[in-house]
């Protein structure tokens, strides 16, 4: 699954890094799900959408995957996985002054 997103989430220039956890409220399921945060600049609807065609595809013994939107403004689950976690998807940096100036645009 995480080599799957990776690979979806590299060909969209506004995701700045994913990550994935492990997340349990005991008040809402019996049992933890896998949770993938996506940091993205601007609209990321199309990225949500995408991304969980490819998650409830890949995702291991066929378990639910929830996506949330990483903000780094906000508390809660975005500081979560700001401060505790290492993404599993990060852009690269050249990638991002490339598409910036035009350069080597796919």
């Amino acid at each position: 699954m995480v080599q799957s997103l990776t690979q979806l989430l590299g060909r969209h220039r506004n995701v700045t890094r994913a990550f994935l956890a492990l997340m349990h409220d005991t008040s809402v399921d019996e049992k933890p799900h896998l949770i993938v945060g996506i940091e993205a600049d601007g609209d990321i609807e199309r990225v949500l959408r995408e991304a969980g065609n490819v998650a409830g595809d890949t995702a291991p013994d066929g378990e639910p995957v929830d996506l949330f939107r990483v903000s780094a403004n906000e508390s809660g689950l975005s500081a979560y996985f700001l401060k505790e976690t290492t993404p599993f998807y990060e852009r690269k940096q050249a990638s991002k002054w490339r598409s910036i100036f035009g350069f080597g645009k796919d």
